[in-house]
């Protein structure tokens, strides 16, 4: 790590810090807030520290059947899921993994992350994915984020998986690589099934950084690509098929949620 990126990790977890102390004085000048998953009370995090540590952080790598193709848990199937047996979507990816189904309290989760910019669940979720990324992956992953629609930064002033990447960046010491960069400029959650499956092979292509890497002969032999949910794998297999064509060996995708 050179001396410019130590800098970047050292003022990252001071703002960090001052931000998560500062927040935890005000909750108990205030009376704390609801947990998001109990609703006891909790203070200077959306969880307390049992739903945080037992509902969470704990299951990060489940033992269950998983569909080779799309990664769901599988109940009663054997092989592929039902879904990828009547229209299998991700053809460019090694391997899928979704972490939890989008359900119930963790549905109000990524609700509450992604549309009500509770930023303080970014730590939480980065500690999951650091879990999974160490157990399911190994060591010395290379991240690759999906990148946000253009103008959405600068529009609402953060993007949840470049702030997810930042946390396993600066805090555990990931390499992160913004290969990706987002043509479509919809939003998932308004498109149908049929809508997101036909932009595959339209709505990403690569960064300047990507590019650059790609002229130079220098991507790396294996990426990580990070989304929040999975729903029809239509933006895994977008982002995995450009990679690979651009020299990836190898490239997983590994998500938060899974909608079921």
């Amino acid at each position: 790590m050179d001396f410019v990126e130590k800098m970047r990790c050292l003022w990252f977890r001071l703002f960090y810090y001052f931000s998560y102390y500062l927040r935890k004085l005000l909750c108990m000048a205030f009376g704390g807030e609801e947990c998001l998953c109990c609703g006891k009370l909790s203070f200077g995090a959306p969880l307390c520290s049992r739903c945080a540590n037992k509902r969470l952080l704990e299951p990060s790598v489940s033992v269950c059947s998983r569909c080779p193709v799309c990664g769901r848990p599988l109940v009663s199937e054997r092989g592929l899921c039902m879904d990828c047996r009547r229209s299998r979507t991700v053809f460019h990816a090694d391997s899928v993994f979704p972490v939890f189904a989008y359900r119930l309290w963790k549905k109000n989760l990524l609700f509450s992350w992604k549309m009500s910019d509770r930023r303080s669940l970014s730590p939480l979720f980065a500690a999951v994915c650091d879990g999974v990324l160490k157990t399911g992956f190994g060591e010395g992953c290379v991240l690759v984020p999906v990148p946000p629609r253009a103008g959405k930064i600068r529009r609402r002033g953060w993007d949840q998986i470049d702030e997810l990447c930042r946390y396993l960046r600066f805090f555990y010491g990931y390499k992160v690589l913004y290969l990706l960069r987002r043509l479509s400029t919809v939003q998932q959650k308004k498109l149908d099934r049929s809508h997101r499956l036909s932009g595959i092979g339209k709505a990403y292509t690569l960064s300047s950084k990507g590019r650059a890497f790609c002229d130079k002969k220098r991507m790396p032999a294996k990426v990580i690509v990070i989304d929040d949910v999975l729903t029809t794998g239509a933006t895994a297999e977008n982002c995995c098929s450009v990679l690979k064509e651009a020299g990836v060996l190898k490239v997983c995708f590994l998500s938060l949620f899974i909608v079921d």
